[in-house]
């Protein structure tokens, strides 16, 4: 089992060799190098958010902080749809989770089909203001749905933690495009 401590610095880790391999890259991965640090730096998350965007082929070559806002979007969007299959799987095997499983179903399907929609449509149609909206209505939905496991522990702890997670980050990114 990992310890947070060790979760912390094997975090950290990646991110500095990740830095340092684009760093190395020519001019235009170094731009691309900066932009996402100067975005990621303003985040509540800085190493979530530089992982993030550079385990996408997008990040490395971003011209700008639309794209990144983007990418994070898109990982928003691909760990909610794991969390719903998650959650579709679980309500057929942990009937004694029906309430608030269901519950999560709710919230995850208000993420998949109008939050992650809605920011998708802002930041491409260049309107950041409903794109953060769209995020941070990610990040409480997530939120609340670990909330809802009151009598009995979560099952869906982390998949939560990592939408609510991305999804803060997504909000800070799509906010500097404002």
């Amino acid at each position: 089992m990992t310890t947070p401590k060790l979760a912390n610095l094997t975090a950290a880790f990646i991110s500095i060799s990740i830095f340092l391999f684009l760093s190395s890259s020519p001019a235009d991965g170094a731009t691309a190098t900066s932009l996402i640090t100067g975005t990621c730096k303003q985040t509540p998350d800085f190493n979530l958010c530089v992982s993030t965007l550079t385990a996408d082929p997008r990040g490395p070559k971003a011209a700008g902080v639309q794209t990144l806002a983007l990418i994070i979007i898109d990982a928003v969007k691909a760990k909610a749809t794991t969390a719903y299959a998650d959650i579709k799987r679980l309500l057929k095997t942990a009937p004694e989770l029906e309430g608030p499983l269901k519950s999560c179903a709710q919230q995850y399907n208000v993420i998949l089909t109008a939050e992650i929609p809605e920011a998708e449509e802002a930041v491409s149609g260049g309107v950041a203001k409903f794109g953060e909206d769209g995020m941070r209505g990610s990040a409480s939905d997530a939120d609340l749905c670990e909330d809802g496991f009151v009598k009995v522990k979560s099952p869906l702890t982390v998949e939560n933690k990592v939408v609510s997670g991305l999804a803060a980050v997504g909000a800070a990114v799509i906010r500097q495009l404002e």
